[in-house]
């Protein structure tokens, strides 16, 4: 239940108030203005979200969402975020459903739902649009959704891409791809960790490039591994480093780049 913040100035990790302890399943948190959410499920079912504030330091209980929902994509933008699908509802349903949340109000709005129901997918705002791509959809299988949607909040309707994320790109989209995708001077990146690469989204082209690998001696494995951008760096956590060939939980590796023109 604990929680660190990075101060980027001061170049320093800074404790934060531990989170309250409750029977709850917390499995995803999200930035959104100056408050942090932590979504989770008690084991009745139920949501809650603990909300964190910047301004007063101090935990509180946030109004939960419009629709149950679990593995979820989600990205903000400034004062808002949305939030899109995920599984499941009463009946074990994946979700088309959307909701965006205003941090000013602390409240949550439903939106017009997806093209298509999907779980553990990515979300990520772009051009001032939001992105869903993958995810698992409403036959529950472990292939993957290889379209993705992009929502315009001017228009308020949803546009589907079609092979946004080709078939063999799949695997990254099975085994985690919500930690594996973000936005960086309003591109998408993205890590294949199988491959030992990092690739970029051309939005005209509907493609995906390699613009570098992954950093030297860094354990191809997925778990525990989670790219973020942060401001026009992306940043890759690494939790799980190889020592002789074999995982060991020794700590966190943070490693970080300046995407450009030129390889990572």
């Amino acid at each position: 239940m604990e929680w660190l913040c990075y101060d980027s100035d001061g170049m320093e990790w800074i404790d934060v108030p531990r989170q309250p302890k409750v029977s709850v399943n917390f499995n995803k948190s999200l930035a959104v203005g100056t408050e942090l959410l932590v979504f989770g499920r008690n084991h009745g079912g139920l949501d809650m979200i603990h909300k964190f504030s910047a301004w007063t330091n101090s935990w509180s209980l946030g109004r939960e969402m419009n629709e149950l929902r679990f593995w979820f994509g989600s990205a903000s933008l400034g004062r808002i975020a949305i939030v899109v699908g995920g599984g499941m509802d009463a009946e074990y349903n994946i979700l088309s459903s959307a909701e965006i949340y205003n941090s000013a109000t602390g409240t949550w709005e439903s939106l017009p739902r997806m093209n298509r129901p999907r779980a553990n997918c990515s979300g990520v705002f772009m051009n001032g649009n939001f992105y869903v791509v993958g995810g698992i959809g409403e036959d529950k299988r472990v292939t993957s959704l290889t379209c993705g949607e992009t929502y315009d909040l001017g228009t308020r309707r949803w546009s589907e891409i079609p092979n946004m994320f080709p078939s063999q790109m799949g695997q990254i989209i099975e085994t985690g791809t919500p930690s594996l995708l973000d936005v960086a001077k309003n591109e998408l990146y993205a890590a294949f960790y199988r491959e030992n690469e990092v690739r970029k989204y051309d939005k005209g082209r509907n493609l995906w490039s390699t613009v570098g690998n992954l950093p030297e001696g860094v354990c191809i494995r997925h778990f525990g591994m989670t790219l973020r951008a942060y401001g026009d760096q992306l940043i890759l956590f690494v939790g799980e480093p190889c020592l002789g060939g074999e995982p060991s939980l020794v700590g966190v590796e943070v490693y970080e780049c300046v995407p450009d023109e030129g390889p990572l």
